[in-house]
C-alpha cells in the first residue's frame, strides 16, 4: 500500500475552495510505500510539505491565497490553515494510522 492512498478517503467537508487542490498536491508528493514510514514520520512530512506549499506555518490563523488553486468561485484559491490544523491534517493522520495497522495484519 502506498502512503498516497490515505488521501483516497475524502473528508465530508472542506474548509474553502482551494483545499481540495492542496489535498491533491500533497497526495502526489507523499507517494511511497506505507511500510517505509511511521505515523510520526508521516505527520512530520505532511506538516513540512503543507507549510512549504502554502508558505506559512501550521500555527498561523491566516487564510492563504494561492494562485494555482484558483479555479472559480468566491473563495477560489484560498486555503484555510485553521481547517487544516484542526480537521484535515488530523483526518489524514487517522487515515494513515488505520491503513498502517491494516498492512501489519498482512
Amino acid at each position: 500500500m502506498m502512503v498516497s492512498e490515505v488521501f483516497d478517503i475524502l473528508p465530508r467537508q472542506w474548509g474553502i475552495r482551494g483545499d481540495p487542490y492542496l489535498w491533491d498536491e500533497l497526495k502526489k508528493e507523499l507517494d511511497y510505500d506505507i511500510k517505509n514510514i511511521t505515523a510520526k514520520q508521516f505527520r512530520e512530512r505532511l506538516i513540512t510539505l503543507f507549510e512549504e506549499k502554502i508558505g506559512r506555518t501550521l500555527n498561523s490563523d491566516d487564510m492563504v491565497y494561492i494562485e494555482e488553486y484558483a479555479n472559480g468561485g468566491m473563495s477560489s484559491g484560498h486555503i484555510d490553515i485553521v481547517t487544516w490544523r484542526e480537521r484535515l491534517i488530523p483526518f489524514l493522520i487517522d487515515n494513515f494510522v488505520k491503513a498502517k495497522a491494516g498492512t501489519e495484519d498482512e
